[in-house]
């Protein structure tokens, strides 16, 4: 007669990756009103803390954000998504090509936020973070490079 069991399992936390699904980003694209640059990526063992899921997203887009000042004058939004690596989105790892389904309606579950900028209107040398609430963020382009980034 077995009385007890004992399972041991390691508890070693697994190191978030980042995936560019390059097939789902654009270069270019049209909203419907103006011209935008999109990036979409995956986040495999992203932390469960949610503070901490948002830090980790918070350094990799200011480490690996776009130059803003470097964007033809057409592009008027950037965008930088992020969604949780599951059976749902790591299809689009592997069929990247297939936009039948787009990846923000179909794996809706797995949306991890995202980083929204606008070329302000009245100065097309300035960026505004508009999304997510809660981020302050103005760019300042002269010359071609950044001036100042203003980001809290």
């Amino acid at each position: 007669m077995l009385t007890g069991l004992v399972l041991f399992s390691s508890c070693t936390k697994k190191t978030p990756k980042f995936i560019y699904l390059d097939k789902l980003s654009e270069k270019s694209y049209f909203s419907g009103r103006t011209y935008g640059y999109k990036e979409v990526f995956l986040v495999e063992n992203p932390p469960e803390d949610k503070a901490i899921r948002d830090s980790l997203k918070l350094n990799y887009f200011m480490k690996n954000r776009i130059d803003f000042c470097a964007l033809d004058g057409d592009i008027q939004e950037y965008v930088m998504s992020f969604y949780e690596k599951t059976s749902c989105t790591s299809q689009y790892i592997e069929n990247q090509e297939d936009k039948r389904h787009i990846i923000a309606d179909h794996c809706t579950y797995d949306r991890m936020g995202m980083f929204f900028y606008e070329r302000s209107k009245e100065n097309p040398d300035i960026w505004l973070c508009t999304y997510p609430e809660g981020i302050i963020d103005t760019v300042y382009c002269t010359s071609g490079r950044v001036e100042m980034d203003t980001i809290r």
